[in-house]
């Protein structure tokens, strides 16, 4: 219902004709004409109609307006990115001026091909999270680039199709255009820059984007039909558990009869609504760009979907007696002779008892082995270390604990709060043993040598994360962490996932290749991790794809708090510190830090985002960084 509601709206945005507004530039790119163009870096070639840049390498490349463009403008350019070592960007700067500016470019990097705004305030260019848009970049693909500015509101379209609403963060200044060139052989057809009209209605950050009417109609259906799918699937659930229940329960033969009539009818119908669905889906995908070879292949699938839906269309006539029944559960067969039918049978009304009896047999208030390893395990998590050692073997074999008592008093109160986890949770979290340092510079030094090994908890141990908080640790603090709770599964090696680890497969096949790397959990063994200290985990911090990107992302937000305050590097760092590790650096720290990086942003002095890389960095540093994986 939302998108259909989201897709009138946007189909009461598509924009009225309109003038357009004054010419400031038009180049059909025959030749490059000094006097529309300041020539800069790359190599430009003016050949058979058309401007080719034929530099690559990780240097800007741009030819500049020789004349300041105007302060709302909407500019358009036909573009071919034809190769490049590996960037592969191509897009339009304006409000070029003594080195700042803001870009609108086109990269087919691969993987990661994007539409991307960069701004540049004369400290290295900025990429906002909210200025990207991932979608495939083809090269020796023909792209028009068309993009409108009034004032700090960016629309981009690409080839007629509205992309991408962004408003600017920083000031507007009079300036130059600059058709730019990043690490990209780009061959150029056309460009056309005009003021913006003043009735040309510009779209806001996430509202829906013009389109043309007659593709807002088949949007606009598919939603109908999506709606109407749902909708009558829940109403096919109902009538069947319905039929499911008068099978078990009713001896009116008439009523069953028409229970089972009316599941069959709402089977039916569903199967009518998927049947439009899918007729839907496939018009509108055959609306859209395709070539030969993809149009045939969609053609005949229509074809083969409008002769499904009439069959379903007949079938409404004459619904039958068929329909699926719910299936509460998935019962194992029993054996060879059992039948796979026996599955989908209802629940029996008559029980043994014998499940509720060891049910209650387990939290019988005479039996104390399960409160008593419930809270070991509990404690284990919170502390790292266990009231009982071993936990997989909690026994009578097992020694007696130091801290029995506080076992004992632990248990009876969990089973006096009604088993409540979350009572006894806050108890341990709120207690003065979990509160307690782990340093030991000033302990007593009689307790240190006495228990050194803290069986009586006279400080807390320092815990290692573990694998799945170190991931959810870093995507949190970036600021891209998922909190969506419930559902189902996620593939651990999906690109861009992004919800919390807790929700991957795992599996002995199905792993997280950055979680695994952490001491993950064991497939095999509920009771305990392992702890372990290797040189992978620190290979996995530094080069996996999930920090580098995680740590651009997280260094333009500390980035964006400090600069207000102070454009010095120190204000960075310790922002960094702050962000990561929870503490501020010492004076050595920041002087080593300074250091490090100004030997770095001189490295990268050619490159236009050499602050920005050189902040993600230190942030990668301190993402290796022991107090960083460490709980304290």
């Amino acid at each position: 219902a939302a998108s259909i509601a989201a897709t009138e709206a946007a189909a009461e945005t598509v924009p009225v004709s309109v003038e357009p507004g004054e010419l400031f530039l038009r180049d059909e790119f025959d030749a490059v004409n000094p006097e529309t163009w300041e020539i800069g870096s790359g190599e430009w070639i003016g050949a058979d109609g058309k401007v080719t840049q034929k530099l690559v390498g990780a240097t800007r490349r741009y030819l500049r307006t020789r004349n300041e463009h105007p302060q709302n403008f909407e500019a358009t350019l036909k573009f071919r990115t034809l190769g490049g070592e590996r960037w592969k960007s191509v897009g339009l700067a304006f409000d070029s001026v003594d080195g700042r500016e803001k870009m609108v470019y086109m990269s087919a990097v691969q993987p990661g091909s994007k539409l991307q705004i960069a701004v540049n305030s004369g400290s290295g260019s900025q990429y906002p999270s909210d200025g990207l848009v991932a979608r495939p970049v083809v090269t020796k693909t023909l792209y028009e680039l068309k993009m409108a500015v009034r004032g700090d509101l960016i629309n981009v379209a690409i080839d007629g199709d509205h992309v991408l609403s962004y408003r600017l963060k920083q000031k507007r200044e009079a300036g130059r255009m600059d058709l730019v060139a990043f690490d990209a052989i780009a061959e150029f057809d056309r460009i056309e820059i005009r003021e913006l009209s003043a009735g040309r209605r510009l779209i806001e950050p996430g509202e829906s984007g013009p389109s043309d009417p007659e593709n807002l109609a088949l949007k606009l259906g598919v939603d109908r039909a999506t709606l109407a799918a749902a909708e009558l699937k829940l109403d096919m659930i109902r009538a069947a558990f319905a039929a499911d229940q008068a099978k078990l329960k009713s001896s009116d033969g008439e009523v069953l009869n028409t229970l089972i009539g009316a599941a069959a009818v709402a089977a039916r119908k569903h199967e009518l609504a998927l049947a439009e669905l899918a007729v839907a889906k496939s018009q509108l995908e055959l609306s859209g760009k395709l070539d030969t070879a993809k149009k045939k292949a969609v053609d005949d699938r229509l074809k083969k979907e409008q002769a499904t839906l009439a069959k379903a269309q007949e079938a409404i006539e004459k619904p039958g007696t068929n329909y699926s029944s719910i299936r509460a559960s998935l019962k194992a067969l029993e054996g060879p002779s059992e039948k796979t039918e026996s599955r989908d049978a209802p629940y029996s009304t008559l029980s043994t008892g014998r499940r509720t009896a060891f049910a209650e047999w387990i939290v019988d208030p005479r039996n104390p082995l399960p409160s008593r390893v419930a809270v070991n395990h509990i404690w284990l998590r919170h502390f790292g270390q266990p009231l009982v050692d071993p936990v997989d073997d909690f026994g009578r074999r097992t020694k007696a604990p130091p801290m029995q008592q506080l076992l004992d008093w632990l248990a009876v109160d969990f089973q006096e709060h009604g088993w409540s986890m979350k009572h006894l949770h806050r108890l341990i979290v709120t207690s003065q043993a979990y509160q307690r340092s782990s340093g030991v510079r000033d302990a007593d030094e009689k307790t240190a040598n006495s228990d050194g090994t803290n069986q009586y908890y006279w400080r807390r141990m320092p815990v290692r994360m573990e694998s799945q908080i170190v991931r959810d640790s870093v995507l949190h603090l970036a600021g891209v962490l998922d909190p969506k709770m419930g559902g189902p599964t996620e593939n651990p090696n999906a690109t861009g996932a992004r919800r919390r680890s807790l929700y991957f497969t795992q599996s002995r096949d199905d792993k997280n290749a950055f979680v695994a790397m952490f001491d993950d959990a064991d497939i095999q063994s509920c009771y305990r991790r392992t702890e372990s200290i290797v040189p992978q985990q620190a290979l996995a911090m530094a080069n996996s794809r999930l920090t580098l990107e995680m740590s651009r992302k997280l260094a333009e937000r500390i980035a964006a708090d400090v600069q207000p305050v102070s454009d010095d590097d120190a204000a960075f760092v310790r922002g960094a510190f702050e962000t990561l590790l929870a503490r501020q650096p010492t004076d050595s720290e920041i002087s080593e830090c300074q250091k490090t990086m100004s030997q770095l942003a001189a490295a990268l002095k050619e490159r236009p985002d050499a602050r920005t890389r050189t902040y993600a960095a230190l942030v990668q540093a301190l993402l290796n960084h022991n107090d960083f994986v460490t709980i304290r």
